[in-house]
């Protein structure tokens, strides 16, 4: 592998790894600012309380569908984060590229 080449793919993987603790950072942020809504404090605690009723209901099943239905749940919750975490950087780059047309920004040509 040439220097430029590996030059190129290590850039990357720290652009990358700034993004990921960039989007960490933001991530609790919202968190933060949601946590203060009403509306979200309620829904929380509808969730902690029936957690225990729905714990009694999996109890009922067999090891192997109670860990199904775990699992099942746990990759929704993975698959939503995915999502949330597109949704984000995309909102992003379009806030990016308004604030471009808009000429905000003096953007010179790479070569």
């Amino acid at each position: 592998m040439s220097n430029q080449s590996e030059w190129a793919e290590r850039a990357a993987n720290i652009s990358s790894a700034c993004w990921k603790d960039f989007l960490s950072a933001r991530v609790e942020v919202s968190m933060e600012q949601v946590s203060r809504k009403p509306d979200y404090q309620e829904l929380k605690e509808y969730q902690e309380k029936s957690e225990g009723e729905i714990d009694k209901v999996l109890e009922k099943l067999e090891d192997e569908e109670r860990t199904a239905i775990r699992r099942h749940y746990e990759r929704e919750t993975t698959v939503e984060n995915y999502e949330l975490e597109e949704t984000y950087m995309q909102g992003l780059r379009d806030g990016i590229r308004f604030l471009m047309w808009l000429d905000i920004f003096q953007v010179k040509e790479w070569v």
